[in-house]
């Protein structure tokens, strides 16, 4: 086997591994790439992004049912997957049922949740945390119905402590009053341990893998890790792919269980 045929085999699978700072589109009420802005997207390609999206929201909603406020982690395994927009149009899908939604960036180390949202990173959860801003200043309410976002904030030496203390689940516990849904944009699962601890006390995980970035060995990494501490993977969100009906959009879907290793088929919700 040669060098380039063996690389092929570790990948998820190959297309171009562009990323870049997604930004709003003027074109409907997700969030698309600045890429993705430039193709003048037609009215079809926009209808199949939106139905990904109600597809990915139901089989959230069906998989964590209880009367509480439901809590889900968005992660991915490395880096360049397209996690955060992912979590926040996750965020909005779901704001459009009519819940009350709280999108929270726990990437303290690189957040971009206030880039995408075109919002002040600061005052945000680390300065709710230690004591330098009230939730009530750190919470903003966005254009869209339902949908809150609470921004990173400034920057901290310590992450992983200061999402494990108890501060931070008892902030959490507050949240969890007023809101349905709180979404969690956390940092890829394989650079740093961050997610682990809101991946614990969560009731599932949304996994983004993004064609052509995600290997198979970093993916299998990243579900040991959740696994090995008990969290709840609910789906994977198959991200950047070429679909049949748009063959230059990069459309979100969820692909089938034949596309993951055999061991990991079971997890698999999201399906075509």
């Amino acid at each position: 086997m040669n060098k380039k045929t063996q690389k092929l085999e570790t990948k998820v699978d190959t297309v171009n591994n562009s990323s870049a700072t997604p930004e709003k589109s003027d074109t409907s009420g997700l969030i698309f790439a600045p890429r993705t802005k430039a193709l003048s997207l037609d009215k079809q390609t926009i209808a199949l992004v939106n139905e990904s999206y109600k597809a990915i929201r139901t089989n959230i909603i069906l998989s964590v049912i209880k009367n509480e406020c439901k809590k889900i982690v968005v992660v991915s395994s490395v880096p360049g997957e397209g996690k955060s927009t992912t979590a926040a149009n996750i965020a909005i899908s779901l704001a459009q049922t009519d819940k009350k939604v709280l999108i929270i960036d726990a990437d303290f180390r690189r957040p971009s949740l206030y880039k995408i949202m075109e919002l002040n990173n600061a005052p945000g959860v680390t300065n709710v945390l230690t004591g330098l801003a009230s939730i009530e200043e750190a919470i903003n309410h966005t254009a869209y119905p339902n949908l809150d976002v609470l921004c990173a904030g400034i920057s901290v030496p310590n992450p992983s402590e200061l999402l494990a203390c108890e501060t931070t689940n008892n902030l959490i516990s507050m949240m969890e009053e007023k809101y349905d849904y709180i979404i969690f944009d956390t940092p890829p699962l394989n650079a740093v341990s961050d997610a682990l601890p809101l991946i614990r006390i969560s009731d599932g995980t949304v996994m983004v893998v993004r064609h052509n970035i995600s290997t198979t060995p970093e993916l299998d990494k990243a579900i040991q890790s959740i696994n090995f501490i008990g969290g709840k993977i609910i789906g994977f969100v198959y991200n950047a792919t070429k679909g049949e009906k748009s063959r230059s959009y990069d459309a979100y879907r969820y692909n089938s269980k034949r596309d993951l290793p055999a061991h990991k088929k079971k997890s698999f919700l999201f399906k075509k």
